[in-house]
């Protein structure tokens, strides 16, 4: 920092501050070479940034004297550095920490030097000109240093907490793997297990029934004594009767639990020794017939339009077309359903059809010779609709569907316990994978992996009924 001598007449010249502010636009810092100290007409001393003249003789009575000592200091650092790297020819000037704090030090201490009064100064006046620019380029110095100090420890603790090795970083992405596939291998176990409970019981529809939820609202015990009873009449050694353990309530119909898979197997033979076997327990109340559904695709909707399916006229032609029994067909939808937006100037000539048969034989039957309508053959495929990606909108997990859920809501959105229409939050988080994205994402990593356990199951199944 230079100083200029100024006298006046009769006295002895005294020492004032000539500073020149840096322009805070500069983006970094430029250290020139040192200049040589010359005296001129207006006695003007310029100091060295690597004058070997020492600055310890200056009076500390003197704060301002003290500020330009602070200032030299870190300023012969800096110069030092610079040398170095001009030396060595690097474009990159690394600073240590130590090294960097000792500077921000010493600019913090000139900068408290400075404001306070000079003893030279008597006059109860407030700081000159020159004073307020070295007070002001002072105060954007230190500001400049807390906030690099400030990047200099975020980025520090950007660093520690990132992972250092290829190791580490396995075992982030390795723990979240681990996860997912814990996710899937429990739909596994809980589909092996819903398949092997289905062996050991027996479903009773309550279609034909007028009033169902009165049956429903019913205890269980009774409904099992009913049912009971109704299968002691069709056995007088008592020693062989099936013996009901318990039932399901399901929505339109109610599951019979039995101890052994043989039991389940007799009970369902039962309507072929008596069809009104059930009616002692209910009214109406009969053996569900599992309905085996083909895909057929590219039928012409002119053949089959839409408003059609449900004609009895159409599935007795079906059935005959294809040497089918009578009521083989129990009904015919459209594989997709109707777009709502769909441009009205798109026309669409063909669509797919699923065809429900209450006897797998005649099924088997169209997935291997192919189907007929209007005696024009096609191709056909078995319908699984329980390998078919199926996610619930209220809990947002796998495998069911709104309608039947007993879990708590759980938002697809930002992954809170509440139904996704009431969210009201910015972030988005999907509660399965932690990711920043909705729960139905077609990149979640759990979707991901869902859909290829479906396409494994689906590739290890039989393309016929069994």
């Amino acid at each position: 920092m230079p100083l200029k001598k100024t006298a006046s007449p009769g006295k002895e010249p005294t020492t004032t501050f000539a500073f020149t502010p840096v322009k805070s636009s500069q983006s970094k810092i430029m250290v020139q070479n040192p200049v040589t100290p010359a005296n001129s007409k207006g006695h003007v001393r310029a100091l060295s940034l690597v004058s070997n003249a020492s600055v310890t003789d200056t009076p500390v009575s003197n704060p301002h004297a003290k500020a330009e000592q602070q200032l030299v200091s870190a300023l012969q650092q800096l110069q030092a550095i610079y040398n170095d790297a001009c030396k060595t020819r690097t474009q990159t000037i690394t600073i240590k920490k130590s090294t960097f704090e000792v500077i921000a030090t010493a600019f913090n201490e000139a900068y408290e030097y400075i404001k306070q009064p000079c003893p030279v100064n008597t006059k109860p006046t407030g700081p000159s000109n020159t004073e307020i620019c070295i007070l002001d380029s002072l105060a954007e110095i230190r500001s400049t240093v807390v906030n690099l100090d400030a990047k200099y420890t975020n980025l520090e603790a950007k660093v520690n907490n990132t992972p250092k090795t290829y190791a580490d970083l396995v075992k982030l992405s390795s723990v979240k793997e681990s996860k997912i596939e814990q996710q899937i291998q429990r739909r596994k176990w809980r589909e092996e297990v819903r398949q092997e409970r289905q062996k050991y019981g027996v479903t009773l529809s309550l279609k034909d029934i007028d009033k169902p939820e009165k049956i429903l609202s019913m205890p269980a015990k009774s409904i099992a004594e009913r049912c009971q009873q109704a299968i002691n009449r069709l056995f007088v050694n008592t020693s062989e009767t099936p013996r009901v353990i318990g039932i399901s309530k399901l929505a339109k119909s109610i599951r019979l639990q039995f101890e052994t898979e043989d039991e389940a197997t007799t009970v369902r033979k039962l309507d072929q020794t008596k069809k009104d076997v059930w009616d002692t327990a209910f009214e109406g109340l009969k053996l569900h017939i599992p309905m085996h559904g083909i895909v057929v695709h590219g039928i012409p909707i002119a053949n089959l339009p839409l408003t059609m399916m449900d004609s009895p006229k159409l599935i007795q032609q079906l059935e005959s077309e294809n040497h089918m029994e009578t009521d083989t067909i129990v009904k015919i939808s459209p594989l997709r359903r109707r777009m709502k937006n769909r441009n009205s100037e798109t026309v669409q000539l063909h669509h797919s059809i699923i065809v429900y048969m209450n006897d797998k034989h005649f099924a088997n039957k169209c997935i291997s010779n192919g189907f007929y309508v209007d005696y024009l053959h096609y191709a056909a495929e078995k319908f699984v609709p329980q390998y078919q990606l199926m996610q619930c909108f209220n809990c947002c997990d796998y495998g069911h569907r709104a309608t039947s859920c007993k879990r708590q809501s759980r938002c697809g959105k930002c992954g809170e316990k509440h139904n996704t229409r009431e969210c009201q939050s910015t972030t988005v988080q999907c509660f399965q994978c932690k990711g920043s994205h909705e729960a139905w994402h077609p990149k979640c990593p759990v979707r991901i992996a869902e859909k290829d356990r479906l396409e494994e199951l689906m590739g290890n199944t039989s393309c016929l009924f069994n």
